[in-house]
């Protein structure tokens, strides 16, 4: 079973103003379109605002500070297609906005907007949605009494002009800026270079101090290595920094802000406050939050084991106990929903969906209470080998698992208690999906011939509900 913990979501509306659209590419297959948020026809449940620096366009929106409040943007599109789109906004707060995506009023996304470091912060955050040919809404409503982060703009790009590549889907990351103090005056800070930033791109790096405005560091265009040491930095205070790419000489949207504290330590290391508890053994990190940035989830092993997860900055977003069937936590086979122990870690964090925001995967088992308070209590087991008889072997595994019977469903085979029959359980019950046979898959075939440790060791591909058909096997028979 799967299950993802993700934020919740709500809507409402707002006030017209005038209007400005600009279009532009950005490399060879996209048109973008930007559409700000204080001229129609983008709509603000709040007020338009200039009291914060950095923001494009004559001013950004300010919704007011209630669940419900909400920008919305008016979008065309010439044909029926795949989008992009981009909010840039600031969150000065203290902690996270969370807020749903709707286009053309149907939810498409729960997010949360992390705090920025300051309202002069301004950064971005990217969905993927369909639109429907002529006009579109896309509404961006508060969920919580905070109401939304400040916002800029919306950028749209429908995702025309050349296809894709063939490469490898990957994650959609931030700069990653981070500022260490290495001795008593100075702070060195570091950012992401990406995987597909152009070739000659700079950065110049900036610096607020104590929530104020943003000054730059630097004199010419950074293009070495992606650092800087500031030695100019008032260390009593706190200090904020982030980095803005150029290219082409043109100055491209800051990053995500990273804050050093007033006094902090002359030391390598970000700390990153936990909640109090049990003895960690990993930790996993993938971006839970959709900010770009790197979040933590870790295992806690007390009586019970329990998955916790944490933003960046140490705010704690949700725990999963895995119940009485962790408490069985023997290094060779610990029990049905333990983590961390033995040969494999039992859980991973991955962007898999490639949706901007990491899932966690678990194995789990009955009694495991997810963050929202569920509690799994299993699925119905439909049989029992010992009802028939069968015997499994001495490691308690079955004697072989394939393919052997009849259509994909695999067969599990075991001896009878007196061993002189062997008994394939197949299934009795029918199925529409249509697959070829798993042991035309040249892996899967290969792997019937695995023994030792039965742990699952068929690969490939994994079956499961709604998955797109495989691709024809490209294999020839034996003569």
């Amino acid at each position: 079973m799967n299950r993802s913990v993700k934020a919740p979501v709500a809507g409402a509306l707002a006030v017209l103003l005038t209007t400005s659209v600009t279009t532009y590419a950005i490399g060879a297959s996209a048109a973008t379109t930007r559409y700000e948020a204080e001229n129609a026809p983008a709509t603000c449940d709040g007020t338009i605002d200039t009291n914060h620096a950095g923001f494009s366009g004559s001013g950004f929106c300010n919704t007011s500070n209630t669940t419900g409040a909400a920008v919305e943007f008016t979008v065309s599109a010439s044909t029926a297609e795949s989008a992009t789109l981009q909010l840039a906004f600031a969150n000065g707060g203290s902690g996270s906005r969370s807020a749903d995506v709707l286009v053309n009023g149907a939810r498409v996304q729960s997010t949360s907007f992390a705090t920025t470091g300051s309202w002069s912060a301004w950064t971005r955050q990217t969905w993927t949605v369909q639109l429907r040919e002529g006009s579109n809404t896309v509404r961006v409503a508060a969920t919580n009494a905070s109401g939304l982060p400040n916002v800029d703009y919306l950028d749209v790009s429908d995702d025309s002009g050349e296809p894709p590549g063939d490469g490898r889907p990957m994650e959609d990351l931030g700069r990653g800026v981070v500022a260490v103090r290495s001795d008593s005056d100075s702070v060195l800070v570091g950012w992401r270079l990406l995987g597909l930033d152009p070739d000659g791109i700079g950065f110049h790096v900036y610096r607020s101090t104590a929530g104020g405005s943003w000054t730059k560091l630097n004199g010419s265009v950074l293009t070495g290595g992606t650092n800087h040491v500031d030695s100019t930095a008032d260390l009593s205070r706190s200090n904020s920094y982030r980095v803005r790419p150029v290219v082409d000489g043109e100055e491209q949207e800051p990053s995500g802000a990273f804050t050093l504290s007033a006094d902090h330590a002359a030391e390598p290391v970000v700390r990153v406050p936990l909640r109090d508890g049990g003895r960690i053994q990993f930790v996993w990190v993938g971006d839970l939050t959709g900010d770009g940035e790197y979040d933590y989830v870790l295992d806690r092993h007390g009586t019970q084991q329990r998955i916790e997860a944490y933003r960046s900055d140490g705010t704690f977003l949700w725990e999963v106990n895995m119940g009485p069937n962790s408490r069985d936590q023997n290094n060779i086979e610990g029990g049905s929903a333990t983590i961390g122990v033995g040969h494999n870690d039992g859980v991973t964090v991955y962007d898999f969906d490639s949706d901007g925001r990491a899932e966690v995967a678990v194995r789990i088992a009955n009694g495991v209470r997810f963050g929202d308070g569920t509690t799994y209590n299993g699925m119905p087991r439909l049989e029992q080998t010992w009802d028939y008889g069968g015997v499994l072997g001495p490691r308690s595994q079955p004697a072989v698992l394939g393919d052997i019977h009849g259509d994909w469903c695999e067969e599990v085979v075991l001896p009878n208690g007196s061993y002189n029959e062997l008994l394939v359980f197949t299934t009795d019950r029918p199925s529409d999906t249509r697959l070829y046979t798993l042991a035309h898959n040249p892996a899967y075939r290969n792997d019937m011939t695995v023994k030792g440790y039965m742990q699952s060791h068929h690969v490939d591909y994994y079956l499961g509900a709604g998955m797109t058909q495989p691709p024809r096997p490209d294999i020839t028979y034996g003569q």
